[in-house]
């Protein structure tokens, strides 16, 4: 049960980053929500969500596939999104928008860090009566 929720969690991240940015492309009041300053500022994040798309999609299907790696994976997509969490505040702070990013992202890496330690492991056991 753990495999799969954490599986389903990660693959919304895989699906939900490339949406997000579509939804940017398409819709300019929605990216006035999270612009940090310059266009180019936002912009520099892309070519790293891609990235994280790819590990994202890896580890959804790891833990699906309950294969060792799910942990580690889960591990390098927390820790994708921390730092741009970090890159995030710190920009937010410097340019006084953009905290509704800031929000998303820090939830976002709060729920791959419970997934991190929940995949891979094995399931409590109960005691016998």
């Amino acid at each position: 049960m753990r495999e799969r929720w954490g599986a389903g969690y990660l693959g919304l991240v895989a699906l939900g980053v490339p949406g997000w940015w579509l939804l940017m492309a398409v819709l300019p009041p929605f990216r006035a929500w999270f612009d940090l300053g310059p266009p180019s500022v936002l912009d520099a994040f892309r070519p790293a969500d891609v990235g994280l798309c790819l590990v994202a999609a890896a580890a959804s299907l790891a833990a699906g596939l309950r294969h060792p790696s799910a942990r580690a994976l889960a591990g390098a997509t927390t820790g994708a999104l921390g730092y741009a969490t970090i890159l995030t505040a710190t920009l937010a702070h410097r340019s006084g928008s953009g905290w509704v990013g800031f929000v998303v992202m820090l939830l976002g890496t709060a729920g791959a860090g419970l997934v991190t330690t929940r995949v891979g492991t094995p399931a409590p056991r109960r005691a016998d009566p």
